[in-house]
């Protein structure tokens, strides 16, 4: 488990290198001498489609890390799942036994009348 976490980690850092990478070539409209952009509505076409990129690169690593944690959750608790199944196997055998039973009862008391 540790490793996948490690390897999922690593693709992460990678996978962020590039959308950083992605984004520095990207051209941005420039504000003032100081860097610093006016207090209007961000609609430089260019700042906009960094934040669209990472905001779709956070979405994928989060679906990631989500399923991570779940399969993490169900490994912890795999003991008490194997568990379940075994109950849960063991009342299907006695619910197909019970109904066998219940059919061989009908049966014999659909037969005793034709040999008496």
């Amino acid at each position: 488990m540790g490793t996948m976490i490690y390897r999922l980690s690593q693709s992460c850092f990678r996978d962020l290198n590039d959308i950083l990478g992605k984004m520095a070539d990207q051209p941005l409209q420039h504000g003032q001498a100081n860097g610093a952009a006016p207090r209007t509505y961000d609609n430089d076409e260019g700042s906009l489609s960094k934040k669209r990129l990472f905001m779709e690169f956070a979405n994928g690593q989060r679906d990631r890390f989500i399923k991570a944690l779940v399969l993490s959750d169900w490994a912890r608790n795999a003991d008490d799942m194997g568990r379940l199944i075994s109950v849960i196997q063991f009342f299907r055998e006695q619910d197909r036994n019970q109904l066998a039973g219940m059919d061989n009862v009908g049966y014999i008391k659909r037969e005793l009348p034709k040999h008496l």
